[in-house]
């Protein structure tokens, strides 16, 4: 009978794992006919480990077995894992300073239980991407990766990939987000392990949608249907509808969007967790709002910022004022509108403040040099075993070990010059991470001043209008005064408009370098300083790195002349052949001593030599006292 016993907690172990559709009915199949405690204790933990796939009052009651099960064997790892799966149930029903509870109950523990404590890190991950804590989040990620990779536990390392691409979606760094999504699916080919694949096709799925790449999305949201029904996986299957809606409202078929957005809205009500609970409801609003439903838009919005205030969703109401602010907009009831971007963009700053971009890219960096030094260590390993063999060797045979030690030498040399082209290719991928972060950055704010504050100042100026329409300015004061505010009005849009654009230049990504650069110098050109500008060869658009490191080099010299020279002349040559672009910047002013510039504390012209070094170029930096400035840099294309 024991043998049967042993026999059934290996197939259940497996069964773990499937991505089959009777997952859920073998392994409370197997539960309830088993008397061992050992097999029950891992039947209730394969239940629970496919929450997804069942309705929350199911999982709460595999939950509270499990519990009462490590309650009566007294072994502190079946507590440690039934602390897991409560904290997950927190975690469903949004529950989140609970969920912290358990975590932090069982956190000294976790150490010895290397597969629970793997399982505890990728959960605590969710915790932190719920709170909207997203440089937490991926600290908790990339430590459950590195987890599974050493424990060799696949399921999870597809299961940290999935977090560390959830957490970039969130970030709405969609990119990143792709690839890490289909690096979880390149983990293994394996389809015992696919068990979260639904849920990858779902994130693949948003991510194209939202970077308008529709055909790509339609493919993946129909394998995730496909899948999640297969498996009876009812979270991954509602997000998916989701999906599917979306991409018929891009189709004009409403009604039918209407009802897959229902669908999807009820399987999630089902399954009770509120942090997708809320995002449907947001979605449904703006569904409501673009098929002229304004009031139901409205109330259903409302809806969302109760229900996500309520369970502490911060990293939501941003979706759900959209939501509100779309429906306000459509059915033009302007003052509201305006007053709920407002709102909006005082969660922008809070929202912001809590997420590091630069940190991020940074600790990407991190985890993929850690993960090199660890190949180079087992190279560096191997070499030292090798050496041993040969001197050992010598002792025996001086000749054979003489022309050994020369081969070792040999391949020692190609071994170091090896190892330090994978360190320098490290470095250059930390400095692109970073300096590919900053322009995120650059983007984020200059679209936050477009589309935040530059439509806020728009509403007001139209609610002014509006109010000066039914209301009649008789006195000559009050109209001076109302003329006066409108022209503020229109000056400040401008203003933001002129700042948005020196931030990220629509000319740059849009037609090039050229225009770019022609753009930036109409703008400053002036009676006080005039600037002569000369292109050559660039007929086409550049690589983007390329395109950007010339712009911004270009940007901070003008902006050098302008605040140090006191020049009246400027002269900037671009000249691109077959081996590169060459950039010179001259001007009259007052120049100044070259040799000051290492013991120089201003950041400008450091930042110039990093973002040339880069790609590899040079800067050449010519300067006297009251003989003017001339830089001249040169990049290979």
């Amino acid at each position: 009978m024991r043998h049967r016993y042993l026999f059934l907690l290996f197939i259940l172990l497996l069964i773990e794992i499937n991505t089959f559709a009777h997952v859920i009915d073998s392994l409370r199949s197997g539960y309830y006919s088993a008397t061992d405690v050992k097999v029950k204790r891992n039947c209730l933990s394969g239940l629970c480990e496919n929450y997804r796939m069942m309705p929350l009052d199911s999982f709460r009651t595999y939950v509270k077995l499990l519990s009462d099960l490590s309650r009566q064997s007294h072994e502190p790892g079946d507590q440690l894992l039934s602390n897991l799966y409560k904290g997950f149930e927190c975690l469903k029903l949004g529950q989140s300073d609970s969920f912290l509870f358990y975590y932090k109950q069982s956190e000294t523990q976790l150490p010895a239980y290397p597969a629970i404590q793997t399982k505890f890190v990728t959960a605590y991950g969710h915790y932190f991407v719920k709170k909207n804590q997203h440089q937490d989040a991926f600290e908790q990620f990339y430590k459950a990766l590195k987890l599974a990779d050493s424990q060799k536990d696949t399921l999870y390392m597809i299961n940290s990939k999935l977090g560390i691409g959830w957490a970039n979606m969130e970030m709405n760094q969609m990119e990143k987000a792709i690839i890490w999504f289909k690096d979880a699916l390149n983990t293994t080919n394996t389809i015992a392990f696919q068990t979260n694949y639904p849920s990858v096709f779902t994130n693949l799925a948003s991510c194209f949608g939202a970077l308008g790449q529709f055909d790509s999305s339609y493919y993946y949201c129909n394998k995730a249907l496909e899948l999640s029904r297969a498996n009876q996986d009812l979270s991954s299957q509602a997000n998916a509808n989701f999906i599917m809606g979306n991409l018929l409202m891009v189709s004009n078929k409403y009604k039918e969007a209407e009802a897959v957005f229902l669908e999807g809205y009820h399987i999630h009500q089902q399954i009770g967790d509120p942090f997708f609970i809320v995002s449907d409801m947001a979605q449904i609003a703006i569904h409501f709002a673009n098929t002229n439903q304004y009031d139901k838009g409205i109330e259903m919005a409302k809806q969302a910022i109760a229900y996500a205030q309520q369970h502490e969703l911060n990293a939501k109401l941003l979706l759900c004022y959209d939501a509100l602010a779309t429906n306000y907009k459509y059915s033009e009831q302007y003052k509201l509108y305006g007053q709920t971007m407002a709102t909006m963009n005082l969660l922008k700053d809070s929202v912001y403040k809590q997420t590091s971009e630069l940190a991020v890219a940074e600790m990407n960096t991190k985890y993929e040099t850690e993960k090199k030094e660890k190949i180079i260590q087992q190279q560096q390993f191997e070499i030292k075993q090798r050496n041993y063999a040969l001197f050992g060797g010598l002792g025996l045979f001086a000749l054979v070990g003489l022309v050994a030690f020369l081969l070792y030498r040999n391949h020692t040399h190609k071994q170091e010059k090896h190892l330090q082209q994978e360190l320098m290719k490290q470095q250059d991928i930390a400095s692109e991470a970073v300096i590919e972060a900053e322009e995120n950055e650059r983007k984020r704010i200059a679209a936050d001043l477009h589309d935040g504050i530059g439509q806020m100042l728009t509403a007001v100026k139209l609610n002014l209008e509006g109010l000066t329409d039914r209301i009649s300015i008789s006195n000559p004061d009050d109209k001076q005064v109302y003329e006066k505010v409108k022209l503020m009005l229109e000056d400040s849009c401008r203003e933001v408009r002129n700042v948005s654009h020196n931030i990220m230049p629509n000319a740059l990504i849009k037609s090039g370098l050229g225009h770019a650069v022609k753009d930036f110098i109409e703008k400053v050109n002036s009676d006080k300083l005039n600037i002569q500008l000369s292109i050559t060869g660039i007929h086409e658009k550049l690589s983007s790195n390329v395109e950007i490191v010339v712009y911004r080099v270009i940007q901070e010299c003008v902006n050098n002349v302008i605040k140090h020279a006191q020049a009246n002349k400027l002269d900037i040559s671009i000249i691109k052949d077959s081996d590169g672009l060459n950039v010179t910047i001259e001007d009259n002013g007052r120049g100044f001593n070259v040799s000051n510039l290492e013991n120089s504390k201003g950041i400008g012209m450091k930042n110039i030599k990093t973002r040339v070094e880069y790609l590899k170029g040079s800067v050449d930096i010519d300067s006297k006292p009251g003989k003017g400035t001339l830089v001249a840099f040169y990049i290979p294309v």
